[in-house]
């Protein structure tokens, strides 16, 4: 997310309060489930969960790399744990 964005985030926040907002995530996450999950919000919470802890080890594993490689490494890498099957991609 760049600054204009988070400026964006912050003014609509100031202008029209928290509520707004969860109702739009509310909202947000209610399209997602009907759309990719058949509307089974346990289905899609365990969807969203399994991404979340890939983004996160994704995250750690780069940070590892770029240590590596600015203390000289030519060539690193680092072998990652599957968590989600790419045949469970709900698109």
């Amino acid at each position: 997310m760049d600054r204009r964005e988070e400026a964006g985030g912050r003014e609509t926040l100031k202008r029209q309060g928290k509520e707004h907002l969860r109702e739009i995530g509310r909202r947000g996450l209610l399209s997602f489930t009907d759309r990719h999950f058949a509307g089974d919000r346990q289905q899609a919470g365990n969807w969203l969960r399994a991404r979340a802890h890939e983004s996160l080890i994704n995250s750690l594993v780069d940070r590892e790399l770029a240590r590596r490689f600015d203390q000289g490494e030519k060539v690193a890498s680092m072998e990652l744990p599957v968590i989600s099957d790419p045949d469970e991609m709900p698109w």
